[in-house]
């Protein structure tokens, strides 16, 4: 269908061209008339080429219509081109777009129903987002988290370093396996093994 179109616009580009040269002859036509009558000058074929070849100047102005119209052919020709191009590009923006968005609620998804405390943090080791299982585990709701430092809501004085310690390592792009205790909100220590 995208084709069909752009062939209807070539064509149609095209039909513009041919009009635009049998404006510049028409015009010429007209000019070369009109002087044979100021002038009484017969009205004939091997006048109006005499009148050419006498004249280039009208040779110029009889192809600029067709000039034009062959110059606009070819920037619409290319307009058409850069749409066909601009559509194709979008296309694959909206997929990429569908793509992400599926495998975003695939991850909430698969982050919400995990029974492990899972927590998500930003690059400032502030909370980004906690799942269920955290919340019970920790006794923390969402809303009381969210932009807030993990280490110190789980950890006392005691195992603040070795937490942060954990921490930086993770979003340094290291991995780590650690058993450990950390605090729930009311202060109770809880046994975890800790993944990042």
């Amino acid at each position: 269908m995208e084709n069909n179109l752009q062939t209807k616009k070539e064509g149609g580009l095209g039909r513009y061209a041919a009009i635009g040269f049998l404006a510049g002859v028409i015009i010429n036509i007209l000019a070369f008339g009109l002087e044979a009558i100021v002038l009484d000058v017969p009205f004939t074929l091997q006048g109006f080429l005499d009148h050419f070849q006498s004249e280039p100047l009208h040779w110029i102005l009889g192809l600029g219509p067709l000039m034009l119209a062959l110059i606009l052919t070819e920037i619409g020709r290319r307009q058409t081109e850069l749409d066909n191009l601009n559509a194709t590009l979008q296309e694959k923006i909206d997929a990429a777009t569908r793509q992400l968005s599926n495998d975003m609620q695939f991850f909430r998804t698969l982050v919400q129903s995990n029974p492990l405390a899972i927590v998500i943090l930003d690059h400032n080791e502030r909370i980004m987002s906690i799942n269920p299982a955290f919340e019970e585990l920790f006794q923390y709701r969402m809303e009381e988290v969210v932009g807030q430092e993990l280490d110190p809501l789980i950890t006392n004085r005691d195992t603040h370093s070795d937490a942060t310690r954990l921490t930086r390592e993770v979003l340094e792009g290291g991995s780590i396996q650690h058993s450990t205790v950390r605090l729930r909100k009311d202060g109770t220590p809880v046994n975890v093994e800790m993944q990042g």
